[in-house]
């Protein structure tokens, strides 16, 4: 994981990146796109039959405020009409708050070759291509 971040910015500056996007062929792209989407999407449909009137109503305001509030961002307003929902029918679950501070730890990183090339490279693909993809004639 610590390489791809350095692979997309290399890639960046180096005016490389639209020739290695012209070498990956426009259905992997789109693959690797819904992959990485298709986890929201199965998870929306699994909040709707868990909590159907608060996930429903997110889903509704996101598509109703998106068709009739051009100021206002969609995410926005169902994220505030969905919070306000969940405060008055007592879905706020809030358990086990303390008064204590935390301290920070410490973490060391360890870096092996094979990760970077086994995680880092196949990390930066979609990275490189779902951003990339919206922008360049792909």
């Amino acid at each position: 994981m610590f390489s791809s971040p350095y692979l997309i910015i290399l890639l960046g500056l180096s005016g490389l990146i639209y020739e290695v996007m012209k070498l990956i062929p426009v259905p992997i792209v789109m693959g690797i796109i819904v992959g990485v989407m298709i986890r929201f999407t199965t998870e929306m449909i699994t909040s709707i039959t868990i909590s159907p009137l608060l996930a429903g109503s997110a889903i509704l305001v996101f598509l109703l405020s998106s068709r009739f509030l051009k100021k206002v961002p969609p995410v926005l307003s169902a994220l505030v009409i969905t919070v306000l929902l969940a405060f008055f029918t007592s879905e706020f679950k809030v358990v086990n708050i303390h008064d204590t501070v935390i301290l920070l730890q410490l973490m060391v990183p360890v870096f092996n070759f094979d990760a970077i090339v086994s995680i880092g490279i196949p990390l930066a693909l979609p990275l490189l291509c779902s951003e990339n993809a919206q922008v360049t004639e792909y």
